[in-house]
């Protein structure tokens, strides 16, 4: 008997690879589809594009310094070479960045001006200081010899004029 076991065991075997075939490639169980496959897409540009946007952007402008300029209808354009003054709403003197008073404020002009004799000085005065303040600076760039001085202002946005 057992040799016909073992011969009908052959005969139902005789190919026992039949199902390989099947089970040759990687099937998931679960086929996702539809709102998935959309979702991720528009997470990813979502990502990029947020990235794009902070690596591209100016982070601070000015770190520390914070200025509202007045507003004017009329600007000469900008001055790319122009050394910077600027004057906050509570009185404080910060030329190229760096917080000085009166006294070195007259020092470091001093010493642009023998560097270079044909600079202008852009002042930048908040629209809340003082008065006084902007002519002091003024006063003092005079003295030291600055022949060109500027006033910076912010544009008009046209709905305003």
């Amino acid at each position: 008997m057992n040799g016909l076991k073992k011969k009908t065991m052959m005969i139902k075997n005789k190919h026992p690879y039949k199902n390989s075939r099947k089970n040759r490639f990687f099937q998931p169980k679960k086929k996702y589809s539809g709102i998935w496959i959309s979702s991720i897409i528009f997470f990813d540009a979502a990502f990029v594009f947020l990235l794009f946007y902070i690596l591209n952007s100016p982070l601070m402008v000015k770190p520390g310094i914070n200025i509202d300029l007045p507003q004017a209808s009329f600007s000469g354009g900008s001055l790319h070479n122009g050394v910077i003054l600027s004057i906050t709403h509570n009185g404080l003197f910060f030329f190229q960045d760096e917080q000085v008073n009166i006294s070195q404020l007259e020092i470091h002009l001093n010493e642009i001006l023998l560097k270079e004799p044909n600079f202008t000085l852009i002042i930048e005065a908040d629209k809340k200081s003082n008065h006084s303040m902007l002519v002091q600076a003024w006063e003092v760039a005079q003295k030291v010899g600055i022949n060109k001085i500027t006033i910076a202002t912010g544009l008009k946005a046209k709905d305003d004029i």
